[in-house]
């Protein structure tokens, strides 16, 4: 937030707001359990909920746009570009426009977990952290916005990650 703001959610639902060291106030949030709170560089700001689906936070509110999945949980956005962006849920990865419209998703509870993890690295791959290991996010076709997961490339592709449950992501740039 501007003006040296912090929000904080807590896990019962609500949303602090501290400012120059103090608690000014309590931010109405709803019933929403937030997860998580992603900005784009526009400002817009994306909030994963539990069971609440994706909202946005504006004027310190918490407001639920049309969307395909109003009560899913949402733990993780990236976004990809002005018009797109990427989610995971509890089983599944979603692509989504702007409008919050479903472009393309991969759900699979044997490989997405709740803890799955996605990355944007500097190279612009997308990288997934899931249950059967390392993953790369792709394009199949930049035409239908398809997306799969996919083996890493050499030389990321090491046997020990393939075998076991990959819970975060960070580059060293």
């Amino acid at each position: 937030a501007g003006d040296k703001q912090l929000y904080i959610a807590l896990n019962n639902g609500a949303i602090d707001l501290i400012t120059e060291n103090k608690l000014v106030s309590k931010v109405d949030a709803s019933d929403a359990v937030v997860n998580r709170f992603v900005q784009h560089t526009t400002g817009k700001v994306i909030v994963c909920t539990d069971r609440n689906g994706l909202q946005e936070f504006r004027a310190e509110k918490l407001l639920k746009p049309k969307q395909a999945f109003p009560h899913q949980s949402f733990l993780d956005v990236i976004w990809l570009n002005d018009s797109l962006f990427i989610a995971t849920g509890e089983n599944c990865i979603r692509l989504f426009n702007r409008k919050y419209e479903l472009l393309s998703e991969i759900v699979d509870s044997n490989i997405i977990h709740p803890n799955t993890k996605i990355y944007y690295d500097s190279k612009k791959r997308i990288w997934a952290g899931t249950n059967a290991g390392l993953k790369l996010l792709s394009f199949l076709t930049q035409k239908n916005n398809s997306i799969t997961l996919t083996a890493p490339p050499a030389p990321f592709n090491i046997s020990l990650l393939n075998q076991i449950a990959i819970k975060g992501i960070f580059e060293d740039a």
